[in-house]
């Protein structure tokens, strides 16, 4: 079986997954302290920045920026050294996370908060914490965590420019059980996705100018899988690009997961 990942340059993906059977996979303290030096030390090793996790008992989250096209590596180890860890510790066989892990590209600011806010508000979500600032196990907005882990002051730095709400505020009213992690908590506008669209097919500026006649059938079905994985939907993919709702659905996207 084959599992799609589309990469990009310096690209920021939200990354996770869960225990197998979504058994637990943190049970101690201790656990949780391995699973964010093993992050430590793969960080280290492939020079990712990461600007916010959350360590759950039997998931994790990691929003990170992949400065070398080495994304799959990067989770991949971290995952790899964690299951020998667990297995090696708790005398036990077989797989550890339930699949290969999920991995999402953050499509803008908007997008990035949200994702952000989500990921460290899980403990509360979760009835563990009643406020995201006091779970011991997930990045910080205001200083270093103790791992030295995560870049609080480019986060801090990237909001201040789109918002002058504080932050703290911005992700404690962004609370919500029913958010989703993934791409169906953010919907794109038509003006980001048209942006989205002229980038992807190598166009300048942000005015309608794709012509479908200058690409190639192949090369359609291959712009028509990535732009659906960006976040465009249907709609939008038939409104800017002229093609047909048959060839799109043909062609969408549906292997982010597997």
């Amino acid at each position: 079986m084959s599992y799609l990942r589309l990469l990009y340059d310096y690209g920021i993906y939200h990354a996770y997954n869960r225990g197998n059977n979504k058994e637990n996979i943190f049970i101690s303290v201790m656990d949780k302290d391995v699973f964010l030096n093993i992050v430590r030390q793969v960080q280290i090793e492939y020079n990712f920045v990461l600007y916010g996790f959350c360590i759950m008992n039997n998931h994790y989250h990691l929003l990170f920026k992949d400065v070398q096209k080495q994304m799959p590596d990067i989770i991949g180890k971290i995952q790899e050294n964690y299951a020998l860890y667990f297995n090696a510790k708790y005398n036990r066989t077989g797989k550890v996370f339930e699949s290969p892990f999920k991995s999402k590209p953050i499509l803008g600011s908007n997008h990035f908060f949200t994702i952000l806010s989500y990921i460290l508000n899980n403990p509360v979500n979760a009835g563990i914490e009643s406020d995201f600032n006091n779970y011991q196990w997930s990045s910080s907005i205001d200083s270093h965590d103790r791992w030295n882990l995560n870049d609080f002051l480019y986060v801090r730095q990237y909001y201040s420019s789109i918002s002058i709400m504080p932050l703290h505020i911005y992700v404690k009213q962004n609370l919500g059980k029913d958010k989703l992690c993934d791409l169906e908590i953010y919907r794109m506008k038509d003006l980001e996705a048209l942006n989205v669209l002229n980038v992807a097919a190598g166009i300048d500026g942000s005015s309608l100018q794709f012509n479908k006649t200058n690409f190639s059938e192949d090369s359609l079905a291959n712009l028509v899988k990535e732009l659906s994985y960006k976040g465009l939907s249907i709609r939008q993919l038939m409104k800017f690009t002229g093609l047909t709702e048959h060839f799109i659905r043909d062609n969408k996207c549906t292997k982010e997961y597997i």
